[in-house]
């Protein structure tokens, strides 16, 4: 039996996911991470349900690199600052496509949609173009994630 509920699904220009979950949080709801997968082009995806009262409200879909990235991937000039930030064990989470979320209560829309930050380190955005073009497909990722999710919401298998 199929399962059919009113939802929006969006696109939110994110540079840093984990400022955007700290604000969640420290807005009175919880996180769960369903689906963490790391891509044989180091990068990452992620699956965030979001809950209000263990009910989900939001389902946050996430394609991301971190600044361990640049270690491996970056020239020499963005490696020492990449470095300075291993070292004080600071992970920042950088999204090289938009995050697509779910909504499925319209109470989170506000806080999910007027949602605005900034990279958190200087050359983050050098990294995600390096990333973005030695990975052309990098756009794929969250589509087929998606298809994943909508099917899981539906009661599919």
């Amino acid at each position: 039996m199929n399962k059919w509920f009113p939802m929006n699904i969006v696109q939110i220009d994110v540079k840093n996911l984990g400022n955007l979950i700290k604000k969640i949080i420290d807005n009175n709801y919880s996180i769960e991470y369903k689906i963490h997968t790391n891509l044989n082009d180091q990068s990452k995806i992620s699956v965030i349900k979001v809950k209000k009262n263990e009910r989900d409200v939001s389902i946050i879909i996430a394609h991301y690199i971190t600044q361990f990235y640049s270690t491996e991937y970056s020239d020499d000039n963005s490696r020492d600052s990449a470095y300075d930030l291993t070292s004080t064990n600071t992970v920042y989470f950088i999204p090289v496509n938009p995050v697509i979320v779910i909504i499925l209560d319209n109470n989170v829309m506000d806080l999910l949609m007027n949602y605005r930050d900034d990279y958190p380190i200087d050359n983050c955005e050098t990294l995600v173009n390096k990333y973005r073009l030695k990975n052309p497909g990098y756009r794929n990722a969250l589509k087929i994630l998606l298809a994943r999710v909508l099917e899981e919401l539906r009661g599919g298998d």
